[in-house]
């Protein structure tokens, strides 16, 4: 589809999608849930129940992407959030409780959901990203480890050259994360 910028457009994939063709499109938001809300918003007042019915029914995954400039300053690295579309989302977003999938997404990690504060954690614990970048993008800082403090190790690199880089321990309070990829495998791809 491209980007879903309009009614017109948002309408026809919807129903595309509702007929059984995969659709992929782009647009403009901050995380997975604001994706949502944008979609749904798009309608007019009175049609935005339908919308919600149409987003739930036909939702496998949205994929929200954030690019950070990388540790050494050369290029950017993306991070990663995953939002599948399982029955508990499926009924958050039927049932206007879109305030609600983030805690869902924590929840159905072991399914491939990663939200945005795990994904900027996990940049910054494999030493790609400074500190200060990967906080800007995350609603919780608590789960970020401050910098230099004890748990401070040599870390590879993700390239596997050997050359290390001082680092924070990569923590084990998530041990049901999914762990980066050098190739990504999405569930509906396996």
């Amino acid at each position: 589809v491209g980007e879903m910028r309009d009614l017109e457009t948002i309408s026809s994939a919807l129903t595309a999608a509702e007929t059984g063709h995969l659709v992929l499109a782009t647009l403009h938001a901050n995380d997975a849930v604001q994706a949502i809300d944008r979609i749904i918003d798009v309608f007019p007042a009175h049609q935005q129940t339908q919308a919600r019915t149409m987003v739930a029914s036909s939702l496998l995954a949205v994929v929200s992407q954030r690019l950070l400039q990388r540790r050494e300053g050369r290029g950017r690295v993306a991070a990663f959030e995953i939002l599948l579309g399982n029955p508990a989302v499926r009924n958050q977003i039927r049932d206007e409780k879109l305030h609600q999938i983030p805690s869902t997404m924590e929840r159905s990690a072991r399914e491939g959901m990663v939200t945005m504060d795990y994904a900027m954690k996990r940049l910054y614990e494999s030493g790609e990203v400074r500190y200060e970048d990967a906080l800007r993008y995350m609603q919780n800082s608590k789960l970020l480890p401050a910098p230099g403090g004890a748990s401070s190790i040599n870390t590879p690199s993700p390239q596997g050259s050997g050359a290390g880089r001082s680092g924070p321990k990569p923590s084990k309070d998530r041990p049901d994360s999914p762990k980066p990829t050098s190739g990504r495998r999405f569930p509906w791809n396996r």
